[in-house]
């Protein structure tokens, strides 16, 4: 393997990279824009889970730094794995 070669397999790499996180980026904004358009506090359990928290985050910014880390993000968590999981059967 030459030098060029090495040199565009890991610009190929670094330019996934970048594209995935974009990709990501865009996903969860498209995420977070439909939990704020068209969820209500009144669904079952993503109301609860999911809503209220978000309500709260626009309300008071900086209220979920109160929480812990795994007790703010656990619903994201658990959504990704059953996600990978499925992708993974």
């Amino acid at each position: 393997m030459n030098t060029s070669m090495a040199l565009g397999q890991s610009a190929g790499v670094l330019l996934q990279l970048f594209a995935s996180l974009l990709i990501a980026d865009f996903c969860s904004g498209v995420l977070h824009w439909v939990e704020d358009r068209y969820l209500t506090q009144h669904w079952p359990i993503v109301g609860k889970l999911i809503v209220n928290a978000n309500n709260l985050h626009h309300a008071q910014p900086r209220a979920f730094t109160g929480d812990g880390f795994w007790l703010r993000n656990w619903p994201s968590l658990f959504v990704g794995l059953v996600l990978a999981f499925g992708f993974l059967l």
